[in-house]
This record gives structure tokens, sequence and C-alpha cells, in this order.
């Protein structure tokens, strides 16, 4: 115990030595009284209590050389014989007057309302709104708008392998264009009706040529027909057309071109072995006739390019007629199926069968055919009226061209 006691005193001096020596010493003289200062309110509580030291226990111990003192009020004179505290004022010298004494600040008024009454605004404060009155209301401020919902993070399946760190769900595809509306019917047939249409044909045709003298015997020729043409439309049924037709009905001028060209180049091969014969003699002039032999193989060389062009033209030598057609059409059937009509100017250039001499005419054209998709059937009649063609002066006579195909459309 006495061991205890004794280390309990000796930090109580350390304490108490730290204390005074953190202290600056106080000035010499009367200190003058500090301003008072209002006291803060106090919390409401249990009233503090003065600090109290526990004497230490007497029994068989030497007395402590340390004294207690104890708690004093504020402003009050320590006890005889106690040293000041450090910090502290100087008491007055003897025969001076007493400062007075500093009076406590009064507390912070606080209202408290009674409970069975209603709140009662302070002095000086602005009325309170009686009870169950709504307050003002303020400046209109527009409401903030709601912040988006954040979108749902993507749920792994169950089962399924676990996503790699930092995996970001693939954004949703996009949505593809909106395809086209589909045309109706009535669209597409009026559609494919205003397109141009073509066509090629081969078919058989007739040449007539009907004297007006009584008793003058018709001359009739029959052959081939090659013919093209292509229809512009205009409006819903009608349209534009153009045809051109070959008629070849003179197919014993191919015989004769044919003939001729053979007859030529023979003649021709045969001229060439006998110059060539006769310049290759041995005698004096052989130089000479090797000369004349090389001049006449350059003149030797025209029938030979005369028989070449007899047999080019023998294709084409049974032509009797060329035909170009101007016509309005009209299509009783949408598209390109259905039957049609059309009729217009046709302009002719034929060779007299009669005669064999080129001649030209032109007159009214009517036509008709019926198409089924890709094929068509066609015919065509054309009238060169008397007057209207050319002919032997002193005659006269109507001439009818009359043709029928089977064609293809594109």
């Amino acid at each position: 115990m006495k061991q205890r006691a004794s280390v309990a005193t000796m930090l109580l001096a350390l304490a108490w030595t730290r204390a005074a020596l953190a202290q600056p010493a106080a000035p010499r003289g009367p200190a003058a009284a500090p301003p008072a200062q209002p006291a803060p309110t106090p919390a409401p509580g249990p009233p503090a209590q003065p600090p109290s030291v526990a004497p230490a226990p007497t029994t068989g111990a030497a007395p402590s050389p340390i004294r207690i003192i104890p708690a004093q009020p504020p402003g009050a004179a320590p006890p005889p014989g106690a040293a000041p505290l450090p910090g502290a004022a100087a008491p007055p010298p003897p025969g001076a007057p007493a400062p007075p004494p500093t009076a406590p600040a009064p507390p912070a008024a606080t209202y408290q309302p009674p409970p069975d009454a209603s709140p009662q605004a302070p002095p000086g404060a602005p009325p309170w709104p009686a009870p169950g009155a709504t307050a003002a209301p303020g400046p209109a401020t527009a409401a903030p708008a709601p912040a988006p919902a954040p979108a749902p993070s993507p749920q792994q399946a169950p089962g399924a392998a676990p996503w790699p760190p930092h995996a970001q769900a693939a954004p949703p595809p996009r949505s593809a264009a909106p395809a086209p509306a589909a045309r109706e019917p009535e669209e597409e047939k009026a559609g494919e009706r205003r397109t141009k249409i073509s066509s090629f044909g081969v078919g058989m045709t007739a040449f007539a040529t009907v004297p007006r003298a009584t008793g003058a015997k018709t001359d009739s020729r029959y052959g081939l027909l090659l013919q093209t043409g292509s229809r512009w439309p205009v409006g819903d049924n009608f349209g534009f057309g153009l045809r051109f037709a070959w008629g070849l009905t003179e197919f014993d001028r191919f015989e004769t071109f044919t003939d001729a060209g053979y007859s030529v180049g023979k003649w021709t091969t045969g001229a060439y072995r006998d110059v060539w014969r006769w310049a290759g003699k041995d005698d004096s002039a052989r130089t000479l006739r090797w000369v004349g032999a090389f001049f006449a193989s350059i003149g030797l060389f025209f029938p030979l390019v005369a028989a070449g062009l007899c047999y080019v033209a023998a294709p084409v030598s049974p032509t009797t007629y060329l035909e170009l057609d101007l016509t309005l059409n009209y299509d009783f059937a949408e598209g390109r199926t259905g039957p049609y009509l059309k009729g217009g100017l046709g302009l002719v250039g034929f060779v007299d069968p009669r005669y064999g001499a080129l001649r030209g005419g032109l007159g009214p054209t009517l036509g008709l055919g019926q198409r089924v998709g890709l094929l068509e059937l066609s015919a065509n009649v054309t009238w060169l009226a008397d007057g209207l063609h050319g002919e032997v002066r002193g005659e006269r006579s109507n001439i009818y061209i009359v043709g029928a195909a089977v064609g293809l459309n594109y």
C-alpha cells in the first residue's frame, strides 16, 4: 500500500508540474477584469458535480505531502496558505478596494409553447399560419423530369457457362428496312401493259398484181417472209407500232445468180491455166511471155471478183419487196397476252415481177395478231391502189401484199 501511495503521489506531482510549465506567467499588479460574456445556455440534464479526488487511505500510511484543495467557486479567494493556481490573477494588496462582482449572464430565452395550446411565433417573428391553413403556393416550378430507368442487366441462363469478365450484352440487331409494299395486281398489269414489246417472226407471203383491164391475168408470187416490229404503248390499250417486212418470192433469181457466178468463175480459172501454159514455153521470147502473163493475171482478177459477188447476191436475189409500216395499235388484253389490231400506212419498194423493174408505192395497211406469252401469231395486208405505185405506162393495176408469220416477243 505504501508503494501504491508513493506512486500516486509522484504521478500527481508530475502532472501538477507539467501544467504549471504549460501556463504563461501572470503579470504583476492588479489584473483588469475581462469583459462580461454571456454564459452559454446549459443543455438540459442533471446538474454538474464538482470534481472530487478520493483521499488516499490513511490506514497505517504516512500522511501525503500533497494537500488536496476542494473545488472553489469562480472568483473565490484561495484558502490561507495555498499557492495561487497557474494563470490565476494575483490577489489584491491589502487595503485595495475589492473589484465589483461580475454578474452572471442570463440564460438564453427559449420559447416553450404550452402543451395544450397551438405554437406561437416568438416576439418579432412573422405570425405562424393558423391551424388547418395551407401555405400560400410559391412560384410555379417545372417538376423535374424523372430519370430514365436503367436497362435491366442480362441474366445468365441456369447451367450455362459463366460469362467472361467485363462482358457486355450484345446490342439488339438492327431492324431491317421495311419491305416495299407489294403492288396490286392491277398496278402490275398496268406497268406490264405500258412496256415496249418487240418481236421477230418468220412466215409466208404473197405478192399479187391484179390488172384492172378486163380479161387481164392476175400475177401472183409466193415465198418467204421475214419481219420484225416494235410497239410503244400510249395509254392503257393504245400504242404506236413500227413493222419492217422482207418478202422473197423470186427464187428463180437465186438460180440465175448462182449459175452466173459459177460460169464466170469457171471461165476465169480456165483463162489462168491457159495464160501460164503459154508463158511457160521455152523459146527466145520467153521473157516477153512472162511479162504478158503477169498483166493478164491482173486483168483476170476482176472476173473472179464478179463471180464472188454473184454468189454473195444469190441469197438476197429472190427479194420481191421491202415494206415499212407505221401503225396505231389497239390491244384488247393487258400485258403480253391477248389479241390486237393495228392499222396505218405502208411504204413499199418492190421489183415488178413481170418486167423486173424497181418501183415503189404506198397504201393503207391492216394487221391483227395474238400474243401468248413469248409467242406471237400475226397477219398483215397492204394495198397499193391504182395510181399509188409505179407501173408500166398504159397499164393500171392494184397490188396486194399479204403476210402471215410466227414470231417471238422480247
